[in-house]
């Protein structure tokens, strides 16, 4: 089987950024969680799928 592995990160744009210089594919950034977090994802080379997650600072509202 494969196995998921997520990691938070303070700033997935940089991380993003040195994933695209070393030519390692990944997903466009998803939002996720009602919207306080956004996750990339790529793979390792044994096929494991690894998620980078940032948080948003947003919060999840409730009725008024």
């Amino acid at each position: 089987g494969r196995t998921t592995v997520n990691f938070f990160v303070d700033d997935l744009d940089e991380r993003l950024a040195r994933l695209t210089d070393q030519r390692i594919p990944t997903t466009d950034p998803l939002t996720v969680a009602s919207g306080r977090q956004r996750l990339v994802t790529c793979a390792d080379p044994a096929g494991n799928q690894l998620g980078l997650l940032e948080a948003t600072g947003r919060t999840e509202s409730g009725p008024s």
